[in-house]
């Protein structure tokens, strides 16, 4: 039988557009705002640094450290068998279950008085938010849209150069096929070589900012963290748009890559404050 591709698609009308843009419309900016809970539950550790976390809790650096580490080891151990249970339950249950256990893990370090108490804290909070990724593309796949829906959505990737979107079923030999290609590990330290400074960046990005001797106060050093990410999510929206528009998107990365290391050169190479905090952005 024939995947959804395979079968005549009625001309989209008014209607039927209006329809998935409205599905496309509602529902993506609500699992954007999860992805945004998440980033800031796993990152706010660095703000709460500068605002007296290792003195209260008696942490040397080393300690701070490992407290950082130990939420990706729980977040990496746990991952790939989120989806196994998201089979077994509706993502209307399993994403909200999460997103409130992810809250009681971050409510918990509120209340920690000790080092391993926030060990444990950050364990259980890489555990749960472990499946809100691969949850949310598990459930873009499999239940965001009907049959039709995702028919036309799949049309549109297509005519927009995307050759390879199809609805073809999932199959064992796939997975193999992939480890055997190079391409597959160079692309793994490719994204490990991007994620590996921008998580450096976001948990001590608090602390770069505090130590620059403006004698900047804490609520000042937390307000000129964000600015950075307020520029980089307008740069976000702006290489997205050119990379569609020119469909040049491997040279739209190497762009976005070699201005992320001219500003990490900036940060080492300069002692004036005013080029670091210029760098971090």
């Amino acid at each position: 039988m024939g995947s959804s591709m395979d079968q005549p698609l009625q001309p989209a009308g008014g209607k039927e557009n209006d329809t998935l843009n409205s599905s496309l419309d509602v529902d993506d900016p609500q699992l954007c705002f999860l992805y945004l809970l998440a980033f800031l539950d796993r990152t706010n550790i660095g703000n709460a640094k500068i605002a007296g976390l290792s003195d209260s809790l008696g942490m040397s650096g080393p300690q701070y450290n490992l407290a950082l580490t130990i939420f990706f080891v729980s977040y990496a151990v746990f991952e790939p068998l989120t989806n196994v249970l998201l089979k077994s339950w509706r993502p209307s249950r399993f994403i909200p279950v999460i997103v409130i256990f992810w809250g009681l893990s971050m409510l918990g370090m509120g209340f920690v008085t000790n080092w391993s108490g926030l060990m444990a804290a950050r364990w259980f909070l890489g555990l749960t938010e472990a499946g809100l990724f691969p949850g949310i593309n598990y459930y873009l796949s499999c239940w965001f849209l009907s049959e039709e829906e995702r028919a036309r959505v799949l049309r549109r990737l297509q005519d927009d150069g995307q050759r390879t979107a199809d609805t073809e079923q999932y199959k064992s030999a796939y997975l193999w096929a992939a480890l055997r290609d190079w391409k597959t590990w160079l692309s793994m330290v490719i994204y490990m070589g991007c994620d590996m400074p921008l998580y450096a960046f976001s948990l001590f990005l608090p602390s770069i900012i505090k130590s620059l001797g403006w004698n900047t106060s804490v609520v000042r050093a937390q307000l000129l963290s964000a600015a950075p990410y307020v520029a980089a999510a307008g740069l976000t929206v702006g290489v997205g748009y050119i990379a569609d528009r020119t469909r040049k998107r491997g040279l739209c990365n190497l762009a976005a890559s070699a201005l992320g290391i001219v500003g990490f050169a900036m940060l080492l190479g300069s002692g004036d404050p005013a080029v670091k905090y210029a760098a971090t952005f």
